[in-house]
């Protein structure tokens, strides 16, 4: 999903996505309609899955995944990263992304339901 997800551009010219060949017959469909259904798909698949945000601020190659989260956009998500990069530590749960600001409260609600915030064995074990 990343891998894909990572040829994804906003801008219909530069979106290497729509070069991938997915039907014989994609060439007669209209590469702006084909993207927006395209960004739905993406949308729908990423909230099915959700995001795990430790993960992705440990690995920037999968920082686009965050901007199709429900209630973000690529500006929203950017913004989401590098404040959480700055606060320079694990989020140990969702509260946290409102807690530390990293999101408003409209925001927090839409993106709060696909957000997962895994925790690793060795950083319970330490916490105790």
């Amino acid at each position: 999903m990343t891998e894909m997800l990572n040829l994804w551009s906003p801008i219909v010219a530069e979106n290497q996505a729509l070069a991938l060949n997915l039907d014989p017959l994609q060439k007669l469909v209209n590469q702006a309609k084909l993207a927006d259904a395209l960004e739905e798909s993406n949308i729908r698949v990423v909230n099915k899955v959700g995001v795990d945000l430790n993960l992705v601020l440990e690995h920037d190659h999968m920082h686009c995944v965050v901007q199709f989260l429900s209630g973000l956009g690529p500006r929203m998500a950017k913004r989401l990263l590098g404040r959480a990069k700055t606060l320079g530590k694990k989020l140990n749960t969702r509260g946290e992304l409102l807690k530390n600001q990293l999101l408003g409260l409209k925001c927090y609600f839409s993106v709060v339901p696909f957000v997962l915030i895994r925790i690793s064995d060795e950083d319970l074990v330490g916490s105790k």
